[in-house]
C-alpha cells in the first residue's frame, strides 16, 4: 500500500475544522494516509521535524501545506508574540514575511534532497486567513505568501511540484461572502466552542452558529472550505496511480 503523509498545522491536523485528510483517506482506501499536521505551528517550527515525521517515513507522497500561523503572528502584534512564547526554543521573534520566505526555501530544499526518489511532493500555498476579502491585510499578505510558495519549488525538481490554494480558495469566498465581508477576530473562546460543538454538529453548522460564511472561526476549515483542498490532493495524487484513476482538471503546476 503507498503511504502519503501530509505535515502542517491545525488546517491539516483536523481536530478544530473539518478533516480533509480523514476524508481523503476515506474516498481513497487503498492509500495510507498519515496526519502529521500539529495545531499552532509556523513554518519554522515545523521544519524542525521533517526528519522525523516524514523523511524517516519513506512515503510515496508528501503533502504541505504551512503558513496560516505565519500569515496571523504577522499581521496580528499580540499573536505573533503569542507564537513566540508557544515556541520559544525556536522562534526568537514573531512570523514575518521575510522568515516565512527563507524557511519555505529551506523545507522545499530539504524534502527535496533528503526524500527517497520515487516520493513526490506537493506544496500548498497558504489559504486566506480571515474573512475580510482582497483589502484585508491578511488575504494582502496571504497573495505574497503564495507567490513565496511557487518561487521557491521553481528552485527544486521536477517531483516536487506547487498547488496555489490561495488563489482557488479565494474566488471561491469571494463568491460565497458575496460581499459581506468582515475583519479578523482571532478568539481561542471561539475556537475551543467550536472544538467542543463538533462532536454534535458539523463543521457547516458550526460556521453559521458563528455567524460565518465560508470558515468556521475566521480561519479554520468548513466542510465546504475543506472540499476544496480534499479535491485538489485527491486530483494530484490520481495523476500518478494509473489509467484506472479519473483525472478531474489539470491544474497543477510541474516546473
Amino acid at each position: 500500500m503507498q503511504s502519503i503523509v501530509c505535515i502542517g498545522d491545525s488546517l491539516t491536523q483536523g481536530n478544530y475544522s473539518y478533516d480533509w485528510v480523514k476524508n481523503l483517506s476515506k474516498k481513497m482506501p487503498f492509500m495510507e494516509f498519515i496526519n502529521m499536521g500539529k495545531n499552532g505551528e509556523t513554518a519554522k517550527v515545523m521544519k524542525t521535524r521533517l526528519k522525523k515525521d516524514v523523511i524517516d517515513l519513506n512515503p510515496d507522497y508528501v503533502v504541505v501545506l504551512i503558513g496560516a500561523n505565519d500569515l496571523i503572528g504577522a499581521t496580528n502584534e499580540t499573536a505573533g508574540k503569542m507564537y513566540v512564547d508557544m515556541f520559544k526554543d525556536i522562534l526568537v521573534r514573531p512570523p514575518c514575511q521575510e522568515d516565512y520566505q527563507n524557511e519555505m526555501l529551506q523545507i522545499v530544499q530539504i524534502l527535496d534532497l533528503k526524500l527517497p526518489k520515487h516520493t513526490k511532493v506537493l506544496i500548498l500555498s497558504p489559504p486566506p486567513i480571515g474573512e475580510g476579502g482582497p483589502s484585508s491585510n491578511e488575504w494582502k499578505l496571504g497573495l505574497e505568501f503564495s507567490y513565496i510558495c511557487r518561487n521557491c519549488v521553481r528552485t527544486a525538481s521536477q517531483r516536487v511540484q506547487f498547488m496555489d490554494l490561495f488563489s482557488d480558495v479565494q474566488w471561491d469566498m469571494i463568491k460565497m461572502i458575496d460581499g459581506n465581508y468582515k475583519p479578523l477576530n482571532l478568539s481561542l473562546t471561539k475556537m475551543s466552542f467550536s472544538y467542543m460543538l463538533s462532536y454534535i454538529l458539523d463543521w457547516n453548522n458550526i460556521s453559521w452558529i458563528n455567524n460565518y460564511k465560508y470558515t468556521t472561526d475566521g480561519i479554520h476549515f468548513s466542510k465546504h472550505f475543506g472540499e476544496v483542498i480534499e479535491d485538489i490532493v485527491k486530483q494530484w495524487v490520481e495523476t500518478y496511480l494509473g489509467d484506472d484513476c479519473v483525472i478531474q482538471n489539470d491544474s497543477v503546476l510541474n516546473f
